[in-house]
């Protein structure tokens, strides 16, 4: 099943913190409201991630936990590319 743009739009902004597809109306509304920080990479975003992908592993009995752990750390720093390699970014990661 194929994601709507609107969905493509919000993963983006909250995986990747790219709002560049955001329409403004709502860019505004988040600043006006100081939600911001909901789109903007930190790392309570990296730790869901981290931990999605851990349990999706683990939990998944595709690989051992220890093996899951070898896994994301070295991935990290690859999110951290994909993200856009800022220094708020990397602090995160």
């Amino acid at each position: 099943e194929r994601w709507s743009d609107e969905t493509v739009t919000w993963l983006t902004s909250i995986v990747f913190g790219d709002d560049s597809m955001m329409d403004e109306p709502t860019e505004e509304l988040f600043q006006r409201w100081s939600l911001s920080h909901i789109i903007a990479i930190s790392g309570s975003n990296i730790t869901l991630i981290i931990t999605i992908v851990f349990l999706l592993l683990v939990k998944g009995n595709i690989v051992t936990k220890e093996r899951a752990q070898t896994l994301l750390i070295l991935f990290l720093p690859f999110y951290g590319i994909l993200a856009g390699g800022e220094p708020s970014v990397w602090r995160a990661v």
